[in-house]
This record gives C-alpha cells, structure tokens and sequence, in this order.
C-alpha cells in the first residue's frame, strides 16, 4: 500500500508540474477535459476486465464520489494554471485535515494522533505559503 501511495504522489507531481508548465498555453478546462476522457479510457477497460454489477446504494455512492472528484480535479488544474506548483501544492493537501473532520463529524470515525498532527502541519504549511511570496520573504508585516 505505501508503494502505491508513492507512485500516486509521484505521477500526480509530475502531471501538475505539466500542467503547470501548460499555464498560458492551454486552457485549464481542456486539460481537465483530456484528463477525463484518458482516465474513461483507461478505468472503462480495467472494468470491461472485472464487470460486476453494483448495488444501487454502491451506485449512488460511486456517483458521489464521481462529481465530487470531477469536481475537485477542475477547481485543483485551474489552480494550477493560474499560479506556481510551489504555491498550489500544499493546498493539494487539505483533504488530510478535510477527511479527518467528515470522517469524525459523519462516520464517527476516531482521530489518530498522527492525523491530527499531519493535519497541523498542513495548516501551518497552508498558512506559511499564503503569508510568503515564494522568495523567502514574506507578505505579512512585523511589528
């Protein structure tokens, strides 16, 4: 599984930096319209190889998690066409402390102690990024 989840992290960097090098050349919404239709493709054959028919509650469910993913992969490359990988990325990472809250609040899922601290980490990432330009030198003002 942390194989995976590696591989995950290194093809999804290495496709935002394209899309960020794209910044300019192309519009965002053709690159998510691309992604769909390779990634249709790609997830119609794999389930031509395993078809089972779903229960009509695992229907609505896949549905959900459909829109909602469309959804975020829209919002996340037009981000990625309007600012730096460097400025976007760490907000990629808001699903940890997003998923932690939803799992607790509608699933009443328990909070490990290592996702509350990787989700305070996220934040303050978050926060750091926001309050500096990418230089070094930071937007806020001391004093």
């Amino acid at each position: 599984a942390a194989l995976g989840a590696l591989a995950c992290s290194l093809f999804s960097g290495v496709s935002y930096f394209c899309i960020n090098r794209l910044r300019g050349k192309e519009d965002g919404t053709v690159t998510v319209f691309v992604f769909g239709v390779f990634m249709t493709c790609i997830s119609g054959t794999m389930t031509l190889i395993q078809f089972q028919l779903l229960t009509s509650h695992d229907f609505l469910c896949l549905i959900g998690v459909g829109f909602f993913a469309a959804i975020g992969q829209v919002l996340l490359a037009l981000s990625y066409t309007h600012a730096a990988a460097s400025e976007v990325g760490v907000f990629n990472y808001a699903g940890i402390p997003a998923s932690m809250v939803l799992g607790y609040l509608i699933l009443g899922e328990p909070v490990k102690m290592m996702t509350l601290f990787g989700s305070v980490l996220v934040v303050l990432s978050g926060i750091i990024n926001f309050a500096g330009d990418g230089t070094g030198r930071h937007k806020i003002k001391k004093g």
